[in-house]
């Protein structure tokens, strides 16, 4: 099982390989997490985030707009980003 300090190194890593982006949201949902990346103060129109599945920790895509990620979104839980 994935937590949350896994999921976000996962997330750091593989955002710093795509021009060193900062994580600036990250979800819980009960089988994945969902974790945006961009460039803090910087709105991007599309954005696109990652899910990290919590049982393989791989990655994969969410992308908005998609009627069934914003359900899965509005289900989700916002997690303050902390590191321990």
């Amino acid at each position: 099982m994935i937590d949350y300090l896994q999921a976000l190194d996962i997330a750091k890593e593989h955002f710093n390989s795509k021009n060193q982006q900062t994580i600036t949201k990250f979800y819980e949902t009960d089988n994945m997490w969902i974790v945006y990346g961009g460039r803090k103060g910087q709105t991007k129109i599309g954005n696109a985030a990652i899910t990290i599945s919590k049982d393989t920790g791989n990655i994969g895509s969410f992308i908005l707009p998609s009627k069934e990620n914003f359900e899965i979104l509005r289900n989700a839980k916002l997690i303050d980003i902390k590191e321990d």
